[in-house]
């Protein structure tokens, strides 16, 4: 069984086998899981510490 303060740095071992590079990581860990939540409710991190960081996903997001 596996603590849930340990599944970051446990996934970060997949960044230190050389299974995905730094943006992989980003996207497996926050990207992809922001964008399930915002592309149902763009306004769904607000009153967050993630507000800022699911804005500026969502303007890139937007504008690509």
């Amino acid at each position: 069984m596996h603590d849930a303060r340990t599944i970051l740095s446990e996934a970060w071992g997949l960044v230190d086998a050389g299974m995905l590079d730094r943006a992989a990581f980003r996207d497996f860990t926050f990207t992809n899981p922001a964008m399930l939540h915002l592309s149902m409710n763009p306004d769904y991190f607000e009153g967050t510490v993630l507000a800022d960081e699911a804005k500026k996903l969502l303007a890139r997001r937007q504008g690509a």
